[in-house]
């Protein structure tokens, strides 16, 4: 038993200083998709709250517009 308060005590200052230094957020573009504007394709975050929301346009990897005023050709 004291062996167990000892470890988790122990670890209290590392858990605290995680938490310390708040969320890391790193965005990645691959460069087989468009160039975006204004968002970034890939987010990866770690160490806090993520709230994921997602949504794509129709841009081929050129950023021209797949199927102008065909909404069925940007599915």
């Amino acid at each position: 038993m004291r062996f167990a308060l000892m470890a988790v005590f122990s670890a209290l200052p590392v858990l605290a200083s995680a938490q310390a230094t708040g969320p890391q957020i790193k965005r990645t573009n691959p460069p087989a998709l468009s160039k975006p504007t204004g968002y970034t394709h890939v987010v990866e975050a770690t160490g806090g709250t993520t709230v994921y929301i997602a949504g794509q346009i129709a841009l081929d990897k050129d950023g021209k517009c797949v199927g102008e005023g065909d909404m069925k050709a940007q599915d």
